[in-house]
């Protein structure tokens, strides 16, 4: 029985709050699911021999973390951030920035993944996935000594937010 002046709900409002929040939390973890997913098809699509260890549980679960970090796994996400450079964008799911791997007309970029930014900035995250992990296996394959611009965005996925991304429910 309920103390004076503490009011009870009653019970199929409770419900329906709990099967809100139960339904809200899986689709939160379906949307990190979707993306690991998609990770794991893009890695396979790579043509190196050897994925240099991308494919291991708790580095894709970084990826995902940090996709949730940047953004909340928004897949049209577009930002701009003070610090890196005049008019750098950065695009969709992953953030990729315009100035590094896509073009959008704005500024000059190498454009390493050979994209217009807009592709980066649909539903469709296979292409974002395919540039992410171009940027890492250069990053693997040159180390420190990678392109300043790589390693600053390299920098930005292992965020430490993302420490104990496995741990942090972010695996599939």
């Amino acid at each position: 029985m309920a103390e004076a002046g503490v009011k009870l709900l009653p019970v199929p409002v409770l419900v329906l709050v709990l099967v809100l929040v139960l339904l809200g939390c899986s689709l939160a973890h379906g949307s990190r699911c979707d993306v690991m997913n998609q990770l794991r098809r893009s890695l396979d699509k790579l043509s190196a021999p050897d994925p240099h260890g991308l494919d291991g549980e708790h580095f894709m679960a970084k990826l995902v973390c940090y996709a949730n970090v940047a953004n909340g796994l928004n897949t049209s996400a577009v930002t701009q951030l003070d610090g890196r450079g005049p008019n750098v964008t950065f695009y969709g799911t992953f953030q990729l920035p315009n100035d590094l791997v896509c073009s959008d007309g704005t500024v000059a970029s190498r454009n390493l993944c050979e994209q217009d930014c807009s592709n980066f900035v649909n539903s469709d995250i296979e292409d974002d996935a395919l540039c992410l992990f171009r940027l890492l296996l250069l990053f693997l394959e040159h180390g420190f000594e990678a392109d300043q611009k790589i390693q600053q965005y390299i920098q930005l996925i292992f965020n430490p937010a993302c420490a104990n991304a496995l741990d942090d429910g972010y695996a599939c």
